[in-house]
């Protein structure tokens, strides 16, 4: 069994632009436990912040198996990180990206764990709400107003999920835990973007908030390969204890 080294493998592969990693505190700024601030980790890129108190995340009160994480409150809280959204902003532009996190609520019946967006009108490109509580779903919808998603099981409340995917810009492989719940076409079409966030997707009509934990969010600005996949769900199971 090949064993994965819990430090820097999210960066041994090109194109990371975003790394959020709430298991390491020492980048995390907070006051009260009410976060402000997270530090990129993907090479010293763009932080995530929030400057308005009652829409921080808090740190140290949520955790995923025993690892930090920061709670969303599925009402207003979330991160923001608007510099990231020209890593996929374009006509049909690739994107790997991996979230760990745990559901805590359907108060809602909808959270979206991470979204690009453009705040001016509903273009997004975003993971897991379907309208349906705990139901994970990748879903775009483009300049055009094209709608795509990709839909799979729901996840259970305090379940720890990981979320994979890897879009090529007109294709994508989507898995939950590691198995796989979408491979076929995936037409990305032209998105404008400008924001991106973390615990939310704000863009008007389709906003929506997470409730629950999430520890750990990397995107990069390429499709990875199968084994790159593999290889990041290593991390992530290994690091957070889980036997998928």
């Amino acid at each position: 069994m090949t064993i994965f080294p819990l430090t820097q493998v999210p960066l041994t592969m090109p194109g990371c632009v975003a790394w959020m990693d709430a298991t390491d505190t020492s980048i995390i700024t907070s006051s009260g436990g009410s976060v402000s601030r997270i530090e990129n980790k993907a090479n010293g890129q763009l932080p995530f912040i929030q400057a308005v108190i009652g829409d921080q995340p808090q740190t140290g009160v949520g955790n995923i198996n025993g690892k930090n994480g920061l709670t969303f409150n599925g009402t207003s809280n979330l991160l923001r990180c608007d510099g990231l959204a020209a890593a996929i902003s374009g006509d049909d532009k690739p994107l790997s990206a991996f979230v760990v996190f745990k559901p805590e609520n359907s108060l809602s019946g909808t959270g979206t764990t991470f979204s690009f967006a453009n705040s001016a009108n509903n273009t997004v490109f975003f993971n897991h709400d379907n309208g349906t509580s705990n139901t994970f779903r990748v879903f775009k919808r483009d300049d055009a107003s094209t709608l795509i998603n990709a839909t799979t099981t729901v996840s259970a409340l305090n379940d720890v999920s990981v979320l994979s995917m890897s879009c090529a810009g007109t294709t994508l492989k989507a898995f939950k835990n590691g198995v796989s719940f979408y491979n076929s076409t995936f037409n990305n079409g032209l998105t404008t973007l400008n924001t991106f966030a973390i615990g939310a997707r704000p863009a008007l009509a389709l906003a929506s908030f997470f409730n629950g934990v999430i520890s750990e969010v990397i995107i990069y600005n390429r499709a990875l390969t199968d084994a790159q996949i593999t290889y990041v769900n290593g991390y992530l199971f290994r690091k957070y204890g889980l036997n998928f």
